[in-house]
């Protein structure tokens, strides 16, 4: 009876756990790489807007790249090439988003003559996988593709971007060992670390306890994705940062918090400035306000791609 019990509670665990990491780990079908953005919700002042910008990247001629990550998977990206030589980003998208999540930094990149690697994350798009790490496995990608772009342009310097959980894995990047032409990290409305943005969203979105629901999702991560959450912390990252780093953040924000980026900016070992757009929810800072978005990425831009 015993032994029954034990079995019965053992297999609740494992299917609670299994639950838990489809819902948040796992990759949801996508029959295509566009994101059909919906008109309410956080875009319902920016709509149109965002269509333009996504209509107009999309109207861009690309080159199709290519990498293998350590791991073997499979990743995908935009090779944008405006002019030989010129700086290039590596833009970086959100959480179950796709490369369309950077219109707004694509318009930034070419108005100001630079090359853009729209990527497309793992798991997300063209590229391969199953498991969205929240910037575990993500932030090596980042930095085998900025070893790629260093490859392809050994004299020009790089600049890493990313929106969302793509602002956590560039940050998480930034204690690697980059290649030098890496001069700058923009990140934009980040969170600190796995954990804490899965936890904030469990107490504040989901009302669940956290002291509840995190062992559960540790186990899941560990069990059915074979990594550790606390690996992926943006935090440690920055306290060891050797480039300087742009943090941009919504005042608003309601999925990760504002106060997020303050603390990784008073955490950060490197130059750091903090640019908040007070009317901005959640990813959208850039076309809530484009003028003070863009004064701010040139202004850093500048100093850092000297």
């Amino acid at each position: 009876m015993i032994f029954l019990t034990f079995f019965a509670a053992a297999a609740l665990l494992l299917a609670v756990c299994c639950w838990i990491f489809v819902r948040c780990f796992v990759r949801w079908p996508m029959p295509h790489d566009r994101v059909e953005y919906p008109r309410g919700g956080v875009y319902s002042r920016c709509w149109e807007q965002l269509v333009e910008l996504v209509e107009q990247l999309e109207g861009e001629a690309y080159e199709p790249a290519r990498i293998l990550a350590r791991d073997g998977v499979a990743l995908h990206a935009r090779h944008y090439v405006f002019h030989e030589g010129a700086p290039t980003h590596i833009l970086v998208h959100g959480y179950r988003g796709s490369y369309q999540d950077m219109c707004g930094c694509f318009k930034i990149a070419k108005e100001l003559g630079h090359n853009v690697l729209l990527v497309s994350q793992r798991a997300h798009g063209e590229s391969g996988g199953r498991v969205i790490s929240f910037g575990v496995r993500e932030q090596l990608d980042c930095v085998d593709w900025a070893r790629f772009i260093a490859e392809k342009a050994p004299d020009a310097p790089i600049a890493l971007w990313g929106v969302s959980m793509g602002a956590a894995t560039v940050l998480m990047a930034s204690a690697a060992e980059l290649p030098s032409q890496v001069a700058g990290i923009i990140a934009d409305c980040p969170y600190t670390s796995a954990a804490a943005i899965i936890r904030d969203v469990c107490r504040r979105n989901l009302k669940l306890s956290p002291a509840l629901a995190m062992p559960l999702v540790r186990l899941s991560a560990w069990l059915y994705g074979g990594f550790r959450l606390s690996d992926g912390d943006a935090l440690a990252a920055v306290a060891r940062a050797r480039v300087p780093i742009l943090f941009i953040h919504g005042g608003v924000d309601a999925l990760v918090p504002c106060a997020m980026s303050r603390e990784l900016a008073a955490a950060c070992a490197s130059r750091a400035t903090l640019v908040t757009v007070p009317a901005a929810d959640h990813g959208i800072a850039y076309m809530t306000d484009p003028a003070a978005y863009t004064c701010a990425v040139r202004v850093f831009l500048k100093a850092a791609l000297k």
